[in-house]
């Protein structure tokens, strides 16, 4: 309904100690060097550490023509990757935790100054409402999930990478009221939060390896891009060298991010070498539908132009793949796509399965 599923796919990539320079490698035999050109005057923008590389992902069509350049697409998705990827962007995650923090540590102070506690405290829900109670049990999540983001940075060293704990601090603090904060201040901290679960969201969607495909895809790293474009003034350059091979399913050869062989339009993804399961998944890809949607509305255009994406919808009403999308019903109202400036109705269908 959603994903088809298609053979293993190979991939290779080479590896070199050049400080200043990510490396990148496609096709079968191929890898691509990323020279960062922010690294001397914004550096923030590019983890320039000469221990990552961009690796190919690549497939077993072993006949299939090399290509020695990556699409303009894929250096968007590449550049993406490695900086959700990168120590930088892990260290701006405790930059946000730390801010948080801070910042509920003085709301605390402030209603224990002001006793609200006494207000907020009652006979039929005793503690639950009040500081000490939030205290106790929601700014320990947070700072247990400060440190997990501390042992994170640190198992960098040693090619470890791994998920936030943002998803189970975030399930664990909706458990306990904020009654005791006014509506101003628990807007102002809920609102400081949902940008820090944004933001480890990205290096979530980088590192899972618990599903079969790999999280990203068209639809989302296209997204993405929209959001995170102005960071990157200016793309990497990308040089194709020649090496290694990784199968989908084992661990790579290199870590860095990995690019299909067998498809152009495969989403890229970032796989590692270290301990902790970085194997390579499988590729979302588009199915015949979204290969459709692809070529009539074009690349520039798709998933962002809500009108086109809608106008695509309404014209493929029997589709099989379409009404199995449980968005479809929706697609039927046209300000869907004038709103949000996309529709959703073709998020799931458009993607198979290469079986890597």
């Amino acid at each position: 309904m959603v994903f088809e599923s298609r053979s293993i796919i190979r991939t290779s990539v080479v590896h070199s100690k050049l400080a200043g320079v990510i490396r990148i490698s496609e096709g079968k035999g191929l890898a691509i060097k990323l020279v960062c050109p922010h690294c001397q005057v914004r550096r923030r923008h590019f983890s320039c550490d000469e221990n990552l590389q961009i690796i190919g992902y690549l497939g077993v069509n072993h006949n299939m023509k090399k290509n020695s350049t990556l699409t303009e697409w894929q250096k968007k998705q590449a550049t993406l990757l490695y900086h959700f990827a990168s120590i930088d962007y892990l260290r701006g995650l405790k930059w946000h935790i730390d801010k948080l923090i801070d910042y509920a540590e003085k709301l605390l102070e402030k209603s224990r100054v002001e006793e609200r506690d006494s207000i907020v405290r009652n006979v039929r829900w005793g503690e639950r409402d009040t500081t000490e109670n939030w205290a106790n049990n929601a700014w320990a999540l947070l700072a247990d999930f400060r440190l997990s983001i501390v042992k994170d940075i640190a198992d960098r060293a040693s090619q470890t990478y791994a998920i936030t704990g943002a998803y189970q601090c975030s399930r664990g603090m909706s458990e306990y009221s904020m009654q005791w904060a006014t509506p101003q201040e628990q807007e102002i901290f809920n609102k400081a939060f949902d940008e820090l679960y944004d933001y480890a969201h990205n290096i979530d969607q980088t590192m899972k390896k618990a599903e079969r495909v790999s999280r990203w895809n068209d639809f989302n790293l296209t997204l993405a891009w929209q959001k995170h474009v102005d960071e990157f003034p200016m793309l990497p350059k990308f040089r194709v060298l020649n090496d290694v091979v990784g199968v989908s399913g084992q661990l790579p050869p290199r870590t860095g991010v990995y690019v299909s062989m067998d498809d152009p339009d495969a989403a890229l993804q970032f796989a590692w070498t270290g301990p902790s399961g970085g194997e390579l998944l499988d590729a979302a890809v588009f199915n015949p539908l979204g290969t459709a949607a692809l070529m009539l509305i074009g690349r520039s255009r798709l998933w962002v132009d809500g009108q086109a994406m809608l106008d695509f919808v309404l014209s493929h009403p029997g589709n099989p793949e379409l009404k199995a999308d449980p968005f479809f019903e929706d697609s039927n109202d046209c300000r869907i796509g004038a709103k949000s400036g996309r529709t959703r109705c073709l998020y799931l269908p458009v993607f198979q399965l290469v079986l890597c």
